[in-house]
């Protein structure tokens, strides 16, 4: 499916919250949306294009959950799993208000409760940035082959019934961790010890389990890690920890790519995100100086913001995809089959 085909699909679908849709109409017009949704932001300072703005993405609503439910009825799961989008709006939002408090006190005073500031801030962001990449996972996943529960599949209406009534290829629910290809995904256990015997390996293939399962060791313990400071006072512990995981992170990182068929030179993408952060904590940090002043913020300062945001969230989707990605099938340029070693 097209750019423009998905396009006039969504709208032809506008509240059809029925069926299946296939990974190319979702991701086709979420970047329509995106990219036209942050071309009226930009030019909010016009009073008639910020209201055509927001009645803009108001229409977009309804078309953007749509898509998105029958995405997830294609990979076999409920529209429920969408309420992870509000609990994630909160979590960016409760961030983005606990950042904007510490940098105006930084301005105006001192912070009572620094600790339990901080503990709130993690937790928050990690609401965020767990639920978001659980529903972009999860959309970035084949969907289920032949028919499910939601309806046909979308890649092929009329599978071959085989005279016995039913498709035999109905698959389970997919798992961001699975592989569906013939071999025994990885436990956390294994993934661990073998991303550290990998430890500055950037050759080779990684499967999805071996990154995820290490993904979640390495966001799980670095939250621990970084909380203990908060109890008992140990100078530096968080940050060699996360430099002693930075290596290997990057090594199974690279692998993953690898399987997927990509080179490694598509990690570049975070340092293009972490200067997209980089100008939305400036722009932060603009605002709340107009404030702490009493003037009013200026126009050009919420461009400022709007593409630093852009920019990093747009450069980690890309990464979330292709990790989530099945891995090409056989020996690929970098190596042998992880799942199949000796076909």
């Amino acid at each position: 499916m097209t750019l423009t085909e998905s396009i006039k699909t969504c709208f032809q679908k506008y509240v059809d919250f029925n069926g299946r849709a296939r990974r190319s109409e979702f991701w086709w017009f979420f970047l329509f949306c995106t990219v036209s949704s942050l071309s009226i932001l930009l030019l909010r300072q016009i009073y008639i294009l910020s209201l055509l703005g927001q009645l803009y993405m108001l229409a977009l609503l309804i078309p953007s959950l749509a898509v998105s439910v029958r995405r997830l009825h294609d990979t076999g799961r409920s529209a429920r799993w969408l309420l992870l989008f509000p609990i994630a709006v909160l979590g960016f939002g409760v961030s983005l208000v606990i950042a904007f408090l510490i940098i105006l006190s930084t301005l105006v005073g001192g912070l009572d409760n620094e600790g339990s500031v901080l503990a709130l801030t993690i937790v928050s962001f990690t609401l965020f940035v767990g639920c978001s990449m659980t529903l972009l996972i999860f959309c970035a996943l084949p969907g289920t082959v032949g028919p499910n529960r939601y309806g046909p599949d979308p890649l092929n209406p009329a599978p071959d019934m085989g005279g016995s009534g039913e498709s035999p290829h109905v698959s389970t629910p997919a798992d961001p961790l699975s592989e569906p290809e013939p071999g025994r995904r990885r436990t956390l256990t294994e993934s661990i010890k073998t991303c550290f015997q990998k430890y500055a390996d950037f050759n080779g293939r990684a499967r999805r389990s071996e990154f995820w399962w290490f993904f979640l060791f390495c966001t799980v313990s670095s939250l621990i890690i970084i909380s203990i400071p908060l109890i008992i006072s140990i100078p530096l512990l968080g940050q060699l920890y996360m430099l002693a995981l930075l290596m290997p992170s990057l090594a199974v990182s690279v692998r993953r790519l690898h399987d997927t068929g990509r080179s490694a030179w598509w990690l570049l993408l975070p340092s293009i995100g972490m200067l997209g952060l980089s100008l939305v904590l400036v722009a932060m940090s603009i605002v709340a100086s107009f404030e702490a002043l009493g003037a009013e913020t200026e126009d050009h300062v919420w461009p400022q913001l709007y593409v630093g945001f852009a920019l990093s969230v747009g450069c980690l989707i890309p990464l979330l995809v292709f990790c989530a990605l099945p891995g090409t099938v056989g020996p690929n340029r970098y190596g042998p089959d992880p799942l199949n070693p000796a076909p």
